[in-house]
């Protein structure tokens, strides 16, 4: 009758849980990296769309400035330019 050897079969069924964990540890880690990088990108997207909001804003400010001077340039031409009456 053959001896069971307990110890090399625990050693054994060790080894291969401890290859799994590191497996499913190595998994782990590179789905959380990939999480980390997805969030650092849309992170950046946020920043980036906050930015070229406030460049609209800015740009609409000197665009409203703008169309009070085109106003008030076109108001002065009427009212200082001279009328000509054709004679009869």
């Amino acid at each position: 009758m053959r001896k069971t050897n307990w110890l090399a079969i625990s050693a054994t069924i060790g080894l291969i849980l401890c290859c799994i964990t590191i497996y499913l540890s190595v998994n782990v880690y590179k789905i959380e990296k990939q999480i980390a990088q997805k969030h650092f990108s849309i992170e950046t997207a946020k920043i980036q769309s906050q930015e070229k909001i406030r460049k609209i804003d800015i740009l609409s400010e000197e665009n409203e400035k703008l169309r009070d001077k085109v106003y008030t340039i076109e108001t002065n031409i009427w009212k200082y330019s001279p009328v000509i009456v054709p004679e009869v």
